[in-house]
């Protein structure tokens, strides 16, 4: 269950006002005494030093002066009895409602960091899992994930048509990472759970949007690591600056990761990081170069390899075949709304599917249409046309498997299966 330090703060001081405070700490002798290694001794947690913080400003604010010693031991064996009573009662709802019809748990509010035993547990509900995106109701599993601590959603990308970074959810597993709002303008709550379990999901840490920064992310360990961007993964949380992302998986230590030498990473991702574990990045040409103030076209007609996609967890490299022009920029969408093919955002995606992870790409000044193998890097040519291919869309349907269409001269050609194609199992489509 997660309790916000201010709101419990006030609650705590109107259930425990000063007089009943001074009351209980006086006749505190006559009570009998507590034996050693029973709850009074114990110190402490983060989430319960947290709320001492609060109540101590919380107090002060209320003309009270400080709080002595007595004072704050009564505040924490309330604010602990509160906490327990709270569980106790989300436990009966949880019982209760598993007497009902099968659906996703509308779980209980985690109370504190998650231990190592409750980031195992997910792993035992590992099972093939659907996810809608966040902007279309937020679907595990055909039904609505509901939080009781806060609604999911997502930031957009595209005026809310097309990408979504906010969300992480793994097919395979059903572990799943995702945000809510806190209560208080540009703060956020980042959440973890598998949709097959019914453990409660769990606050992994803090998210505070920062004119200076970006962002700001504190997990419950304590310590903030900034970036400009942030990115769900199905296994905890990346923070992203131009040229080094920030990987925090909960019970780990935060590990930094340096992109390969002149690379910089798109301040937006088009594709499945949360399962693949894959970013985009390109090439920077220019000290004073920053993608996230200001995208660039990726339109050029040099073979070199300006654009590539890179595995955080492997470091392995996948090489396109595009350049990127930073004298021109680019914009997403043209006079109609419509994107512009040659864009970045849409010129590339990846998936995590049954038959591994996946990309689908231009390449060769948007001649040609490829899929790669992201494990072992195996490519195979989709479409080819020396006059150019229009667009390109890839789908991800309900059962992981991705098909391509692609258009030009105002047809449309298609690849039903990219994952067979690629495996050797499909033909190349001809046209």
């Amino acid at each position: 269950m997660i309790l916000m330090p201010r709101l419990m703060a006030i609650a705590l001081i109107a259930a425990l006002s000063a007089p009943a405070v001074a009351q209980t700490t006086a006749s505190e002798p006559a009570q009998p005494q507590v034996a050693p290694s029973t709850e009074a001794d114990i110190p402490p947690s983060a989430e319960e030093q947290q709320m001492l913080v609060a109540v101590r400003k919380q107090w002060k604010a209320q003309g009270l002066g400080a709080m002595t010693p007595e004072q704050e031991a009564a505040m924490l064996r309330k604010f602990r009895q509160m906490r327990g009573n709270i569980a106790a009662n989300m436990t009966m709802m949880r019982m209760a409602a598993g007497a009902g019809t099968a659906q996703p748990a509308a779980p209980a509010v985690a109370a504190a960091p998650i231990p190592p035993t409750t980031v195992a547990t997910k792993h035992d509900y590992a099972r093939p899992t659907t996810f809608s995106d966040p902007f279309a109701g937020f679907l595990v599993n055909g039904r609505s994930w509901v939080d009781p601590a806060g609604n999911p959603f997502a930031f957009s990308v595209g005026g809310g048509r097309y990408a979504y970074q906010m969300f992480a959810g793994n097919r395979t597993t059903g572990d799943m990472t995702y945000m809510i709002k806190s209560g208080q303008p540009g703060h956020y709550l980042v959440r973890s759970a598998n949709a097959n379990s019914p453990e409660a999901p769990v606050t992994i840490g803090t998210l505070v949007q920062t004119p200076a920064n970006g962002w700001e992310f504190t997990p419950p360990e304590g310590g903030t690591v900034a970036g400009q961007s942030v990115f769900m993964l199905d296994d905890g949380l990346l923070m992203a600056r131009v040229d080094t992302v920030f990987r925090y998986r909960p019970g780990a230590a935060l590990q930094t990761i340096p992109l390969p030498p002149g690379f910089a990473l798109f301040g937006n991702q088009r594709g499945d990081v949360g399962s693949t574990h894959v970013v985009a990045i390109f090439r920077a040409h220019g000290a004073n170069h920053t993608v996230f103030h200001e995208f660039k076209s990726i339109a050029g007609k040099s073979e070199d390899s300006d654009l590539a996609l890179f595995n955080i967890d492997t470091g392995q490299l996948f090489p396109l075949k595009r350049t990127v022009d930073d004298t021109l920029t680019n914009k997403m969408f043209d006079g109609y709304g419509n994107p512009i093919p040659s864009f970045y955002l849409w010129s590339i995606y990846w998936y995590a599917t049954p038959d591994g992870p996946m990309a689908v790409a231009f390449e060769h000044d948007a001649n040609e249409v490829v899929a790669i193998d992201l494990t072992n890097d195996r490519r195979v040519t989709l479409f080819s046309r020396s006059l150019g291919i229009t667009e390109f869309h890839a789908t991800q349907g309900p059962d992981g498997h991705v098909s391509v269409e692609a258009s030009w001269m105002f047809k449309k050609h298609e690849a039903p299966d990219v994952g067979a194609i690629l495996a050797g199992k499909a033909p190349v489509p001809t046209y």
